[in-house]
Formats: structure tokens, sequence, C-alpha cells
């Protein structure tokens, strides 16, 4: 199995942290991946160009991080990751919340790598905006991200770390005690702590 990957994605982060969770990390070749550069033949496995992609034994390709995750999840972790039941829309419905809050922060910092005379400081707002009630249902979702590690969890974890790792000017947590105090115990777990960007 081949991991495409890079350092700093946050959808990178989470397949890296369920890889490590299920004890797969030392089972996959991870290719460090530029999915900007056609000339990688990187977009012959993913068409959208973007990373993560995970390529199958029989040379299928994954993506993107929540197909990756499922797949994982449910192939060699017995689906512990993701829940049975109704608990497991719940869990699939927050980690689609985690990553839309995830894609808010995305599409702003887009947006400020623009130059300055093209970006509109109202779509910075709508899109941080976006990020910061992202938080807000994930405070109130706090207690369904305790306990053993889900795919909700570790897409709240990872998105708040890329969220103050890239738009470090705002306190993300500030105002969000339960989920402040959540994320510090989940960010000591070592699959965290080996995938730290940068």
């Amino acid at each position: 199995m081949r991991f495409y990957w890079n350092g700093t994605s946050p959808f990178v982060r989470k397949v890296s942290v369920v890889l490590i969770e299920l004890g797969l990390w030392d089972a996959v070749e991870r290719v460090q991946t530029n999915p900007r550069d056609q000339a990688s033949g990187f977009w012959d496995r993913n068409p959208l160009a973007k990373v993560p992609a995970f390529e199958l034994d029989d040379g299928q390709v994954l993506f993107d991080s929540p197909v990756i995750c499922a797949w994982l999840d449910e192939t060699h972790g017995g689906g512990r990751l993701s829940g049975t039941g109704e608990r497991r829309w719940r869990i699939q419905t927050l980690s689609a919340l985690a990553d839309g809050a995830i894609e808010g922060g995305l599409l702003a910092r887009q947006e400020t790598m623009r130059p300055e005379g093209e970006q509109s400081p109202a779509w910075i707002d709508k899109q941080l905006a976006i990020a910061q009630r992202g938080l807000d249902r994930l405070d109130a979702s706090v207690a369904e991200l305790a306990g053993e590690p889900n795919l909700a969890a570790i897409g709240a974890a990872c998105g708040i770390a890329w969220l103050g790792f890239r738009h470090s000017r705002i306190d993300w947590l500030q105002g969000r005690p339960r989920l402040a105090e959540w994320y510090a115990g989940f960010a000591e777990r070592p699959s965290m702590t080996g995938t730290l960007p940068g």
C-alpha cells in the first residue's frame, strides 16, 4: 500500500493519525508528494491533484481522506473508529463538520495568498466564520468526541491543530472550554504528537 502525502495538510494528518491508531504506520509506503507537479505522475493516480491519496496493492487508488479513513478502519480496524448503528451516522456527521471547519480555514488561507489588491476581506471573514461555527458545534458535541478515539475525534483534533497552525492570530479555543479541555488531552496521544505539521 502506498500513502501519497505531504507534511502540512490537515487531511493527510487525519489519515496519518488513523494509520498510527490502527498500528499500520510501518505497513505502508509513504510517498512525499507535491500534488501541483504534473510531471510527477500523481495526477494519473488522483485527477483532482490533491493529497491524501492511498494506493492499494491491486493498484486501486482511494481519495480523499474520509474514504481512506473509512476503508482503513473497516478493513484493518474492524470498524472500531467508525462506530455502529446510529452512532456511526453521528460520527460521520461530526467528521464532516470537522472537515467543513478545516475547509473554511483553507479557503480563507488561499484567499490571503492572493495579491493584496485581489483579496476579498468579506470572503475571508465568511470562511473563518464557517470554521468558528464548526468549532462551536464541536464544543457542544464534545461528549461524542470523548472516550476511545473515533474518526470524528481524529478529524476534530487535526482541524483544531491546523487552524491554530495556519491562523495563529485567532485563539480557536477561546470561549470553548469543553472543547479546549478535550483537545488538550487528545493532543497528547502518540498518534498526534508523532504527526505534528511542519
